[in-house]
This record gives structure tokens, sequence and C-alpha cells, in this order.
């Protein structure tokens, strides 16, 4: 039987159970499709969705600026990822969504690293049927008290 993943369904889920799980206030970002302006200072792990293929990259660092190099680089054909690019070629900007999952003032946050390397596992981002990561991040964490909570999604 072939594995299928709602991506946007899982990230959605997953979204919701972090943001609850770190009290950061995720869930309303999560909504948008591109960084408020408080994100200008804001650090923290982000996803970016394809609703066009239902792949997803998982990345961190400061979230406006994350965002700016995304885009730019997309809409002028300079994306590192060819695999994004060529998505972002097909399906067109407005398929594409940005994020913010987990946000903090502190751009050296172990929850930066932590929480990057669970996603991109949960997401399965480095498998090319469903998203755009070439590796795991800088290492492999876990959650020891980490509990999913899944609920409908309106």
């Amino acid at each position: 039987m072939k594995e299928q993943h709602d991506i946007q369904k899982i990230i959605k889920i997953i979204v919701g159970a972090l943001s609850e799980y770190y009290q950061k206030g995720a869930a309303e970002d999560a909504k948008k499709s591109s960084p408020p302006i408080k994100c200008r200072k804001k650090y923290g792990v982000y996803a970016i969705l394809c609703k066009g293929s239902n792949r997803i990259y998982i990345g961190k660092g400061n979230l406006y600026n994350r965002y700016s190099n995304h885009w730019s680089n997309a809409k002028t054909q300079k994306h590192i990822c060819k695999e994004l690019q060529n998505d972002w070629n097909k399906y067109g900007q407005e398929s594409f969504e940005f994020i913010p999952i987990f946000q903090t003032d502190n751009p050296n946050d172990e929850e930066i690293n932590h929480l990057e390397s669970q996603l991109i596992d949960l997401t399965h981002a480095t498998d090319p049927r469903f998203g755009y990561n070439k590796n795991k991040g800088p290492e492999k964490f876990t959650f020891p008290n980490l509990v999913l909570t899944f609920k409908p999604i309106d």
C-alpha cells in the first residue's frame, strides 16, 4: 500500500500541539501566509508549505529574514533548493505559505535546534515525496515530555 500524507493537515496538527506545548502563541502566526512585522527580531523554527504539491520545508533562523530570503530567491529563480524552485514555478507564489511555528527573542535558544530536528522527522521533510529538506538539521533530538494531542481541523 502506498504511503500517503496530507502534509497540510499534519503541519496544522503539529503547529497546534507544539504551540500549546511551548505556550508561545505560535498558533496565531501559523494562520498567516507571511511573517508579521513583529517577527523582524524574532528567531525560531518555521515551515514553508507548498499547497500545490503538499511538500514542506522546515527551517530555522531569523523568521523575517528567512521568509524574505526564501521568497526573494524563488521569485528571481535563485532558490538553492531546485525542487522548491520547480514547485514555485509550477504552482506559483500563491501556493506557498510561510508558517512560523516557534518564536523566541534569543537566537541561541536550544529549543530552536531541538524543534527543527523533531519537525523534520515528524513531517518526513527529507523524503522527496513529502519535503524539500536535504538533511535533518544539526543534530537529532527528541522531546521526552512532548505529547501530541490531535484535534479536529476546521
